[in-house]
């Protein structure tokens, strides 16, 4: 064990890659302290380097100024490369052949910055790897209520507090009502071949649940009589083409047989009045078979009024949930912009110090952090998460509106 610790010091054990550290970069309003020598041949000592040596802060820009160098980038760079290049140009402006001895530490790093709710916001000192929860701790904790509360706030909390209520509540109902709507037109829709079977139904209250299920009750009872009709009007044509059938066949065996008997009776074979019978009964035959065939197209008609009307059903159906789907969806939105503007106003009077209205879901603090580095975006932040050098950490108290329309019922 001694061995390997030895080894270790020395270098001769490589260390795997995840188990190193990586190396601190830079950022502006870091303070660095320099510390240079240089070797003075004919007096054969080092010396100090009294004209570079200091403490300098890096600019909001990123950069250091250097006596004898000048602008030297320094933000998001090591300490060794920064260490590097100044040594070389150290070198480079003196003209020796000897490298400097030059030697660069953090003696301040850029602060941050803690405000909203917690006991003691301001600036405080960083140190690298300082997750979220460390900083808020340094700033005295996330804030509570006092025992005696901000004037007025305990009823604005209360009135606050029942407009999340409220809004919960609706937001609640709407999303069932819009599941409820979304299962009813997958129910009109066409499955493909590969789909899912369908979910249960989404529980309602019963108010909504009786008038979707008479909804559908009537909707079925009417699908069903249209079915029925059709049934019995696709019998009738089936009976007519039947008869106009055997009308056809009469009408064929009684046209050949007044064609004969008319030879008969110009060869003087036949009577005139067996002729006169044939043709009264063909014409007789021949009316008959036109009603049946305007019966047949009268049936077909209905046949296909019953048709429509029965996809009717389906498209009425599937439009008027489609228009209660777009008001539902107008609705929620209306409603989620109700509980967040009123869940704000309620940190806001809980945090004034009144306390929290029973049945709301508590206040869970929220971590937003701006990075010091323009341009970046802020970000929430998990409290385990490190933070970025010279960043300003806002502790938000926030009610969870998830956890609130559950309390009260919703999905």
């Amino acid at each position: 064990m001694k061995l390997a610790r030895l080894l270790l010091a020395l270098g001769l054990i490589l260390v795997p890659a995840a188990l190193r550290a990586e190396p601190y970069l830079l950022n502006p309003q870091d303070q660095l302290t320099l510390r240079a020598i240089f070797w003075k041949a004919d007096e054969g000592l080092y010396l100090a380097w009294d004209g570079i040596n200091g403490d300098y802060r890096i600019s909001p820009e990123g950069n250091l100024h250097l006596p004898l160098i000048g602008r030297v980038p320094a933000a998001k760079r090591s300490l060794a490369e920064l260490t590097e290049e100044i040594t070389l140009q150290l070198q480079q402006r003196i003209g020796s052949p000897e490298r400097p001895e030059v030697s660069l530490e953090v003696s301040a790093y850029a602060p941050i910055y803690i405000l909203g709710a917690v006991t003691a916001p301001g600036a405080y000192p960083y140190r690298p790897g300082m997750t979220v929860q460390q900083a808020v701790a340094v700033a005295g904790g996330v804030l509570r209520p006092a025992a005696g509360a901000a004037a007025g706030a305990p009823d604005r909390a209360a009135s606050y507090g029942g407009e999340v209520k409220l809004a919960s509540d609706a937001l609640a109902q709407l999303r069932q009502t819009k599941a409820w709507l979304e299962a009813e037109l997958a129910q009109l829709s066409p499955a493909p071949a590969n789909a899912r079977p369908p979910a249960r139904d989404p529980q309602l209250g019963p108010v909504d649940a009786a008038m979707f299920a008479a909804n559908r009750s009537a909707r079925g009872a009417e699908t069903e009589s249209l079915g029925e009709l059709r049934a019995v009007l696709t019998e009738q044509i089936q009976r007519f083409e039947q008869q106009i059938e055997l009308r056809d066949s009469q009408i064929a065996q009684i046209s050949a047989d007044l064609g004969g008997m008319e030879q008969l009776r110009d060869q003087g074979l036949a009577a005139n009045a067996r002729v006169t019978a044939l043709s009264t009964q063909l014409s007789d035959l021949e009316s008959k078979r036109l009603d049946l065939e305007n019966a047949r197209l009268l049936a077909e008609q209905q046949l296909n009024q019953a048709t429509r009307d029965e996809l009717g059903v389906t498209e009425k159906a599937r439009t008027d949930f489609l228009s209660q789907l777009r008001q539902v969806n107008a609705d929620i939105s209306a409603n989620e912009i109700k509980l967040s503007t009123a869940t704000a106003l309620y940190s806001s009077a809980i945090a004034a110090g009144a306390m929290p209205v029973p049945g709301i879901t508590p206040l869970e603090p929220e971590y937003v952090v701006t990075p010091a580095t323009p341009g970046q975006p802020q970000a929430v932040f998990e409290a385990t998460e490190p933070l970025p050098p010279g960043s300003t950490l806002e502790v938000v108290m926030k009610v969870d509106e998830t956890a609130s329309i559950a309390a009260a019922g919703g999905n």
